[in-house]
């Protein structure tokens, strides 16, 4: 069966967690007691549906044990080619554009989303997963659930978050997927994404029970289905994951979202006619480019094109010589500068 495990062999008692992590076990015990306040909470981010999303940042010292347990602990579990999203896998590269192409030409997808998934992940499914997934003690498990989770919940945003929410259905994930598979389904999981599809038809009451299968997965650690987000798309009209078109062998963008870059492209050459130096260039043109990066994953011949053409718009380097900021700025009071002042200028 495809399933997460861990490689090394299990962190045996605290000294043993202690040595990892390097810390003092002295040390170690005080900062799992007083874990919450080492986490700093973002501004709340606004959401599609109009709610918000909180995620965090950590202090320092808790940032270091959190990269200390990705590199020491979570690294080294092999994650199956299922889960798709936030794994480091330099052998096998993850990430939203990967997981389209696991859906692609095919006639049905279902795509369902998990709702609140961060906050929605309590410590007592993290302290199993500790225990019983990576066979450590209960000490051992004890100390990093209380290391990994804010308030009894799992911060969006920590290092080590992504890593868990990925783990977090250990015990029930890979039946899932043996079924599926069984059931000539392919199924993957982007974080809170779950998609499946098929190549084959499929009636109405295997698709209830597909869902029922999906739904017992979450329900089983205490999260649940955005059932708004959730969709069951046919080939006969557009399919999309991740918005990203899947209808055909390869994963696609839309016709609009090509559209739209083409013109963000033109948008900046007409912009540095004048105007090649200011924040607010500089901030379209990092924004543009990583569109273009983005289309160069699907579409390459198209985006070198528009890469060309923003080689030669590139902004203005501000730390360049004084002769050439006095040329740039001539130029730019030509352009917004009555010639009397320009002349008093000069």
């Amino acid at each position: 069966m495809d399933k997460p495990k861990y490689n090394n062999r299990p962190i045996a008692s605290i000294e043993a967690l202690s040595k990892a992590l390097q810390i003092t076990i002295d040390e170690l015990l005080k900062l799992a007691k007083d874990v919450d306040k080492y986490f700093i909470l973002n501004k709340p981010q606004p959401k599609a549906n109009g709610s918000t999303r909180q995620t965090f940042d950590t202090m320092p010292v808790l940032k270091e044990i959190h990269g200390r347990i990705l590199r020491h602990i979570l690294y080294k579990v092999y994650y199956p080619n299922y889960l798709q999203g936030s794994i480091k896998d330099e052998e096998h590269p993850r990430d939203y554009i990967t997981d389209c192409a696991k859906h692609t030409n095919q006639r049905i997808v279902f795509s369902e989303d998990i709702s609140d998934f961060f906050p929605s992940i309590k410590s007592k499914y993290v302290f199993r997963m500790w225990k019983f997934l990576f066979n450590f003690p209960e000490d051992v498990a004890d100390i990093l659930t209380k290391l990994t989770t804010y308030k009894g919940f799992v911060p969006q945003g920590a290092k080590t978050s992504s890593y868990i929410a990925n783990l977090i259905f250990w015990e029930t994930e890979p039946l899932i997927f043996e079924e599926l598979a069984k059931r000539d389904f392919d199924y993957s999981r982007f974080v809170d994404d779950i998609n499946c599809s098929t190549n084959r038809y499929i009636n109405n009451n295997e698709k209830k029970y597909i869902t029922s299968l999906l739904y017992k997965m979450m329900y089983g650690v205490g999260v649940k289905p955005n059932r708004k987000k959730r969709k069951v798309m046919t080939n006969s009209n557009r399919m999309v994951v991740h918005n990203i078109n899947v209808n055909w062998r390869k994963p696609t963008l839309s016709q609009k979202e090509r559209n739209n870059i083409r013109a963000a492209v033109k948008q900046c050459e007409i912009i540095a006619e004048y105007d090649r130096l200011s924040e607010e260039y500089l901030k379209l043109y990092n924004s543009t480019s990583g569109r273009v990066a983005k289309m160069a994953r699907l579409h390459k011949a198209q985006a070198n094109k528009y890469r060309d053409r923003l080689r030669q718009i590139s902004p203005f380097n501000k730390s360049k010589s004084s002769k050439s900021s006095w040329g740039f700025r001539v130029k730019l009071n030509q352009f917004f500068c009555p010639v009397s002042s320009l002349n008093h200028v000069i």
